[in-house]
């Protein structure tokens, strides 16, 4: 017997109820509004999907469970880059040590124009992009969307996400590389 989108809003309602996807991943470490964000999105993701990729009920709730946990693992790996910062020391520390990570110095005159010419880049380079694409970066590295939640926005398949996400970065890239190279040739002209 094929699901009906009924189906699938009874069974959510059934899995809130119980607690369901709130027990599929770990909590030690989430703060509660972290927990219920997370039950959210997956909430958001099952009612997206056509109900007739679930072959039964079972599926359903097996489909939730991963997309829970992936929801979880995502928030882990965001949360695990974030420095909180406590003074304006902290932060000029921070960025002393990615600028020298990046093989970058703190910024004189000459190194902010350096970053105000690839900030210019980045921006030109995001024009260039076929909207799809541009749209799917926006979304993802400038609103900080998980990738469930660009899908659903956009009305796209999951892996039309990733599909996006990576061809636009690596097109991006690409722009990026040849700009330096053109600055490179300039100055050696010089």
């Amino acid at each position: 017997m094929p699901v009906s989108k009924e189906d699938v809003a009874r069974e959510l309602e059934d899995m809130a109820r119980h607690g369901f996807v709130y027990n599929a991943f770990p909590k030690e470490g989430l703060q509660p509004a972290d927990c219920d964000e997370i039950v959210q999105q997956t909430f958001v993701v099952v009612r997206a999907r056509d109900p007739a990729k679930f072959s039964d009920l079972a599926h359903i709730r097996l489909f939730a469970r991963k997309v829970a946990k992936n929801m979880w693992i995502n928030h882990i790996k965001r949360v695990r880059w974030h420095v909180p910062l406590n003074s304006s020391e902290d932060s000029q520390e921070l960025l002393s040590h990615q600028y020298a990570a990046a093989g970058w110095s703190a910024a004189s005159p000459e190194e902010q124009l350096d970053k105000d010419q690839r900030c210019k880049a980045l921006y030109e380079g995001l024009e260039r992009l076929p909207r799809s694409l541009r749209v799917a970066i926006m979304h993802r590295y400038i609103d900080e969307l998980e990738h469930a939640e660009i899908a659903v926005r956009s009305q796209l398949a999951l892996s039309s996400v990733y599909s996006y996400l990576r061809s636009g970065l690596a097109q991006l890239k690409l722009h990026l590389r040849k700009l330096d190279l053109e600055q490179r040739l300039r100055r050696d002209r010089r």
